[in-house]
């Protein structure tokens, strides 16, 4: 059962570059376009950077506005767009829900200790929350960003949830350092890889599929079978076959061992490093990397 103690805002916010909001210093027909076409029922104005924010405004009420006689202004919208509230980063879902109903608000912004904006939250997101955990169905977000394939893998858009990822598929991907399937990644491997790299990451095979931008955009996701189930099965017919990784030839495989501590404190890791012709192979901890070279 969903504990909303250990779930704060930062695990189910829309984080800031996904955050949809109206520069007020834009051309008055593009703001007016703006809302004419906008799919929120509630939108963040803000002044040249969203650093900026000045208000929320209520997009049913802009309609309004619109549709009657008297002109509708720039200065009208203003005066019609509601105060910011802000919402502490960490904060609690079982906190954020009474806080909600206590200052009769729907949406807040959550902001770190310097005061900057880190993302969006709204009551309906954390009663999804509390709900979807006892459902089994895919929220409708999370269908639009996976795709289920017929080996068994799954094609993930980088920014997807991670934990509604983890609810959804059975799976147990690292949730207490990243929240999206992008964060988890270049939080494994420190860096930001290039299109066709395989990451092994606990129990799961993540193919890169495509990178824009310094951010991983779409992954290939495979549960690896534990090594227990894939030796019983090929014992079934008759003997265990080792395939190599992709990429790699027959030439010959090269380890060099040696112990390194992890980051975390009292544990050591093995690192193991192999040289193939065509790829390189690492394995550090519980992850597990094929960079494949691009041809000259």
């Amino acid at each position: 059962m969903l504990d909303l103690e250990k779930v704060s805002v930062d695990d189910i916010m829309v984080p800031r570059n996904e955050i949809i909001g109206i520069d007020i210093n834009d051309d008055w027909k593009s703001i007016v376009r703006q809302l004419s076409h906008s799919p929120h029922g509630r939108i963040v104005l803000y002044r040249d950077s969203l650093d900026d924010a000045i208000s929320m405004l209520r997009v049913r009420e802009a309609w309004r506005l619109m549709s009657e006689k008297k002109e509708f202004t720039k200065e009208t919208m203003l005066r019609a767009a509601d105060e910011i509230y802000f919402i502490p980063e960490g904060t609690p879902l079982s906190t954020q829900l009474v806080k909600f109903q206590r200052n009769k608000k729907k949406v807040g912004l959550v902001v770190n200790e310097y005061g900057d904006i880190q993302g969006l939250v709204t009551v309906e997101d954390i009663l999804e929350e509390i709900v979807g955990d006892f459902t089994t169905s895919m929220s409708p977000t999370l269908a639009e960003e996976v795709t289920p394939q017929n080996d068994g893998s799954v094609i993930i858009d980088g920014s997807a949830n991670v934990r509604e990822i983890n609810k959804a598929f059975n799976w147990h991907l690292p949730e207490d350092d990243a929240r999206t399937v992008n964060g988890v990644i270049l939080e494994a491997l420190e860096e930001i890889p290039i299109a066709g790299t395989r990451v092994r990451i606990g129990q799961y095979d993540i193919d890169i599929l495509d990178v824009q931008d310094n951010m991983i955009k779409q992954v290939k996701v495979l549960p690896v079978k534990p090594l227990r189930e894939r030796v019983s099965q090929s014992n079934a017919v008759g003997r265990v076959r080792r395939m190599p990784p992709p990429g790699a030839t027959n030439g010959k495989l090269r380890f060099r061992l040696r112990h390194r501590h992890h980051r975390r404190a009292n544990s050591t890791t093995v690192q193991r490093i192999a040289f193939l012709h065509n790829a390189q192979h690492v394995t550090r901890g519980n992850i597990l990397r094929l960079h494949h070279p691009q041809s000259p």
